[in-house]
């Protein structure tokens, strides 16, 4: 369905990542959520990665950190928009399957390849 590249988010649940400033550097924490819903359909993560509409439209699920109380939380839907504006995150697909996720953890950072 082809290739995504993510380099402005971290990955993963906000609560597992130590050791790095998420809220001072990054919009918010891209998540990897079990199941969610949208528009009252319930959707795997992947699902919402698919669909090339809500891709366009930012509206898959974001994982963020509040500064100030450090709780997490998730937005989905048209309100994610506001948080990843398509200019400032641009995500570009390829016709090539597969996944690029760039990985921060901790002080360090990898790259995650995947297909499908």
């Amino acid at each position: 369905l082809g290739r995504f590249t993510i380099t402005d988010f971290v990955f993963g649940a906000a609560e597992e990542i130590k050791g790095c400033s998420v809220q001072d550097t990054y919009d918010g924490v891209f998540g990897m959520a079990p199941t969610g819903t949208h528009e009252g359909v319930e959707h795997t993560f992947l699902d919402g990665l698919f669909q090339r509409s809500l891709i366009d439209h930012r509206e898959f699920g974001l994982f963020f950190r509040e500064a100030m109380e450090g709780r997490n939380y998730m937005v989905i839907g048209k309100v994610a928009r506001e948080y990843m504006p398509r200019e400032a995150y641009p995500v570009r697909t390829l016709n090539e399957p597969g996944l690029c996720v760039l990985v921060f953890q901790g002080h360090g950072r990898k790259k995650l390849h995947g297909y499908w």
